[in-house]
């Protein structure tokens, strides 16, 4: 049965892919993460890994593949940035559907852009916290990191009253008035992180 990390060789009695990930762990050091798991060719997903972390080994071939935290940051950065750009659109066609009394459409798209909210605030606390970049520590024009944070916290919770109130002419003008500089605010936040970690 071969090992392998990054290319290498990676020797090690290991017996079960738990005591192959933590056999790999230890070569990286903590610089690098494993970020890919690969059984004869195929990547097991979150669930499978999790699945055979006890289990006996019993494929040909385990390929390891790791990145540094910062890479790793970045990658889902860049995802939260095309996720902001849909959901400046979600939320601009929802504030048109309400205006044009279609509360149905608008409250569909309004769903989706608020899951998609905590997407990206999720994107960007967990690569705060896998980089060790503290959020408070990130400055905008829009303030601080934490500042930003607390802004979209208050946001939301405008969104929620309003939809509570039924108040389709506030949440109307607010998807299109405030909401705008809410996505222009992440995407400066989502920025000095990225500039702080240096693009990987």
């Amino acid at each position: 049965m071969a090992h392998r990390l990054d290319g290498s060789a990676l020797d090690t009695p290991a017996g079960t892919l738990g005591e192959l990930l933590d056999a790999a762990r230890r070569r990286l050091g903590g610089e690098r993460l494993v970020v890919e798991v690969r059984c004869d060719g195929r990547v097991l997903d979150a669930e499978e890994i999790e699945v055979r972390m006890l289990r006996p080994l019993e494929a040909d071939e385990i390929q390891l593949q790791s990145a540094r935290p910062a890479e790793l940051a970045v990658s889902a950065l860049d995802g939260a940035l095309d996720r902001l750009a849909q959901l400046g659109e979600q939320q601009r066609e929802a504030a048109e559907r309400l205006q044009a009394d279609e509360a149905g459409a608008a409250y569909s798209l309004l769903g989706d852009a608020l899951a998609g909210w905590t997407e990206v605030s999720s994107a960007v606390s967990q690569s705060c916290e896998l980089t060790g970049v503290p959020l408070g520590s990130l400055t905008t024009g829009g303030g601080s990191g934490a500042d930003v944070a607390a802004g979209l916290a208050a946001s939301l919770r405008e969104v929620r009253t309003q939809i509570e109130a039924q108040d389709t002419i506030g949440l109307a003008d607010s998807l299109a008035y405030v909401w705008p500089d809410v996505v222009e605010r992440w995407e400066a936040l989502i920025g000095s992180l990225q500039e702080r970690l240096g693009r990987a």
